[in-house]
């Protein structure tokens, strides 16, 4: 069972090393790793071009999505290992692999990544690994995704007009096809560019968000938007509820504050149930709340805009 493994690189000097020595230290002498390269400024091709047995593609500015594809296409394994040039392969990763594979009813593997050592509460909470599980509707992040070729090439690859989220929507299309996804934790990567600060957390949850405003994820409702819709729509109330208070008194912006607020708890409830951490609670509260207020930031600046736009075509 050969495998390629495909790593998507733009200035990745800081990791890029690493990724590439725990990616060595697993492979078979058939495997092989390919790096595509997104145009880096940086020293990270100097440092793969000391790995002779690295094939090097090179293609500027297009998506990652994009960069995957182009990967998959000079392919020769049977299975397509998608990982992302800050995450180090654990060891018994090839293994498990090869265990996973050997059904024939697994065409799709991988698993949450797992956080570096002395993790801030931040990486601790929101990067918490998930139990065992194949199904039909799972999902699995692109960093760590290993495919059959054969099913690959047959769902044509990843949307190369994502410019993030283009894993959720590659999950979405495999099992849309009727293969099976198995998240599997002893297929695991350590991702050293997890957010660590609550800024960088932000930052990284807004530029997540920037993909649901624009086509063709725009047009896709899945269970985070709506979540964040219902979010706002609470919000929403609660602040024209203020502006009321001389007519309805505070119920109602006691009522708006808890409709809310009820978002982000559930959420939190339901993820740290679902991974059985409860624990972490408390920590995915804020995250939670934070996520859902840059997102309804991101969305309403996106109406404004687009609104902007008409008014003034020129």
């Amino acid at each position: 069972m050969k495998i390629s493994f495909i790593i998507p690189v733009l200035n990745g000097e800081k990791y890029i090393r690493q990724c590439l020595d725990h990616i060595a230290a697993e492979m078979h002498p058939d495997d092989e790793i390919i790096v595509v390269d997104n145009g880096s400024t940086d020293s990270t091709l100097d440092i793969v071009r000391q790995y002779e047995a690295v094939k090097i593609l090179v293609h500027p500015g297009i998506t990652i999505a994009a960069l995957r594809n182009r990967g998959a296409e000079v392919a020769a394994g049977d299975l397509l290992a998608f990982i992302d040039s800050d995450c180090l392969v654990c060891k018994g990763w090839r293994k498990a692999v090869e265990e996973a594979f050997t059904r024939e009813d697994v065409h799709a593997a991988g698993s949450s990544y797992m956080v570096r050592e002395n993790p801030t509460w931040i990486e601790a909470a929101w990067c918490q690994q998930v139990k065992r599980k194949i199904s039909r509707f799972y999902f699995v992040p692109s960093g760590n995704f290993v495919i059959r070729n054969d099913v690959f090439r047959d769902i044509k690859g990843f949307n190369e007009n994502f410019e993030t989220d283009e894993d959720t929507e590659i999950c979405r299309r495999v099992n849309q096809h009727g293969y099976s996804i198995l998240n599997d934790p002893d297929i695991c990567v350590v991702h050293l560019g997890n957010p660590r600060t609550m800024r960088e957390f932000i930052g990284k949850e807004r530029w997540h968000a920037s993909a649901i405003t624009k086509p063709p994820s725009a047009k896709k409702m899945d269970k985070p938007l709506i979540m964040t819709y219902l979010f706002m729509l609470f919000l929403l109330f609660t602040i024209i509820s203020l502006f009321m208070i001389p007519v309805w008194g505070w119920i109602f912006p006691v009522i708006g504050v808890i409709l809310f607020l009820l978002v982000p708890v559930f959420t939190a409830f339901y993820k740290s149930y679902s991974i059985g951490r409860i624990s972490y609670v408390p920590s995915l509260i804020i995250l939670f709340l934070v996520f859902y207020l840059v997102r309804s930031e991101v969305i309403v600046k996106s109406i404004f805009t687009k609104n902007l736009s008409k008014k003034d075509p020129g």
